[in-house]
């Protein structure tokens, strides 16, 4: 999907929560949609914000490409848990990327080989630890991370990080049991929209 002149395009997979807010903050700083989609809205927050700007007022789950003709640059975006993946290989002087490993095997500039550490590791565990794949040569983008591509230039950058804390709230049974259901609720409100 593109911005309207067509200098921003955007390839999205997943849903965002709270894109309705935004669309609404968004229209009243002047922005026009054409659709009333989710993709649309991150099309106008980072238009609005910028990548770290648009990222930060993300609730859902996501993986996405962004690309600004304007700068030059493009964006491989994944949410902060991780719940949409997104495999990404550079090739030459072009990057693959898809949410599934096939949409990287597909392209005939690929060769795929196993990545025996990696197979080892799926075998004991059921799983791959990003940033490695199954492959050699393709990435997994971690978890609260984009990447940010200008030319051949390639940065990694972490987005979110759970934060771990020492301090000690002295809660009673019923109110960490009224925040875990006020919590809940407020998850499955997000979700059903």
């Amino acid at each position: 999907m593109p911005n309207e002149d067509k200098s921003i395009w955007i390839v999205f997979n997943g849903e965002i929560y709270n894109h309705n807010d935004y669309a609404g903050k968004l229209k009243a700083k002047g922005h026009q949609f054409n659709s009333a989609s989710d993709t649309e809205v991150i099309i106008h927050a980072y238009e609005e914000w910028g990548i770290e700007g648009c990222i930060e007022r993300l609730n859902g789950m996501f993986a996405f490409c962004l690309y600004d003709s304007n700068k030059g640059k493009t964006y491989l975006v994944r949410d902060r848990l991780g719940i949409k993946p997104l495999y990404y290989s550079q090739q030459n002087q072009s990057i693959l990327f898809g949410s599934e490993l096939k949409a990287i095997v597909a392209n005939p500039a690929f060769d795929p080989d196993i990545n025996i550490e990696s197979l080892s590791h799926y075998l004991t565990t059921f799983y791959t630890a990003a940033p490695d794949s199954i492959l050699n040569g393709v990435s997994v983008l971690e978890p609260g991370h984009y990447i940010e591509i200008e030319g051949v230039n390639i940065k990694t950058k972490c987005f979110w990080d759970i934060q771990l804390t020492n301090q000690y709230i002295d809660w009673s049974e019923k109110q960490i049991l009224e925040k875990f259901d006020h919590l809940l609720e407020e998850s499955v409100k997000l979700n059903m929209v």
